[in-house]
């Protein structure tokens, strides 16, 4: 009997000792992760993850804003340089500086006002978003003569009709408001416009105060003043050259006939004169006929007009 217990003792152990050999050697049943993960897929060998850095613009992306799938409009080079009152399209934005100016103060509230640590520079201009979705309005900068950099003033808020930093504009609407600087007198200002937050494009526009505008569009109006007058000068002295030209070569012409044909020339230098006199004599104008024919006379001797001029004066009234 304890033979028999030996032996199936044996068994037992032999038994269990092939199903762990088998569980071991054939590993689990199933590589599905628990609790509804995911199957994630293998790496293949000597590959990385790829890295998205985000570029400076897109680093600071206002609450609301999405990114890019509207067509952009045109982009404007960097380079570029526009002048005041264009409208300038760059990225999914247009922009038109109306006017720039320095305020003596910051706002007529007296619990709003502040000192500026320069001097206060306002710009007013309009914004447009020519995208298909809601964007932000871009930043602002002043751009100097020597390349500094400055930004709009945090007191921006503090002025009626600003353009805030998160201001946003739905799709084909604009807004006309001010941007504040903070900014010393003494420097030439460019404004710097990009096509928005997920646009590289840039743009610089010329920034005139109210008084230097003003002083250009004078110097501007005496300028063309001038240059009318010049203008008016020089046809004066063209028209005076050509009708020079033209005198001089009729002298020519009529020096050859002269030369070929004194008859035919005095026919035509004084045919006029001759049938004015007529005239003249008809009329009983006896005094002024005469001195017609008398300068026939002394200026086209020898000539068959210059005879028949003569026979008229001869046959004048004694008493003329």
């Amino acid at each position: 009997m304890k033979a028999l217990k030996g032996c199936l003792t044996v068994l037992l152990v032999g038994v269990v000792g092939i199903v762990g050999a088998t569980v071991i050697g054939c590993g689990p049943l199933s590589d599905a992760p628990r609790g509804g993960v995911s199957k994630r897929s293998p790496v293949e060998p000597n590959s990385k993850p790829v890295q998205h850095e985000a570029s400076r613009d897109q680093q600071a992306i206002p609450p609301g804003e999405s990114e890019p799938g509207a067509k952009k409009a045109a982009s404007t080079p960097a380079t570029h340089e526009y002048q005041m009152r264009e409208t300038i399209s760059i990225g999914y934005t247009s922009y038109t500086v109306w006017k720039a100016w320095w305020p003596n103060k910051l706002s007529d509230n007296q619990f709003l006002n502040e000192k500026p640590d320069a001097s206060w520079l306002f710009v007013e201009l309009s914004v447009r978003n020519d995208d298909k979705k809601e964007r932000t309005i871009p930043p602002f900068e002043l751009i100097d003569e020597n390349g500094a950099e400055y930004g709009a003033s945090a007191k921006s808020w503090q002025v009626e009709q600003s353009i805030g930093i998160l201001d946003s504009l739905n799709p084909g609407v604009s807004k006309q408001g001010r941007i504040v600087f903070d900014v010393p007198r003494n420097h030439s200002y460019k404004l710097k416009i990009s096509g928005g937050f997920w646009s590289s494009d840039t743009a610089l526009i010329s920034i005139k105060d109210d008084a230097t505008a003003a002083s250009e569009v004078e110097q501007g109006k005496q300028a063309k003043r001038i240059q009318a007058e010049a203008e008016r000068k020089a046809e004066a002295e063209d028209r005076r050259q050509k009708a020079e030209q033209t005198k001089a070569a009729k002298q020519v012409e009529e020096e050859k006939l002269k030369a070929e044909d004194p008859n035919e020339w005095g026919r035509k230098k004084f045919g006029v004169w001759l049938t004015n006199s007529k005239t003249l004599i008809s009329k009983e104008k006896y005094a002024a006929a005469k001195k017609y024919l008398t300068r026939i006379v002394e200026e086209a001797p020898g000539t068959e007009i210059a005879d028949e001029a003569q026979k008229l004066i001869n046959n004048l009234p004694k008493n003329q």
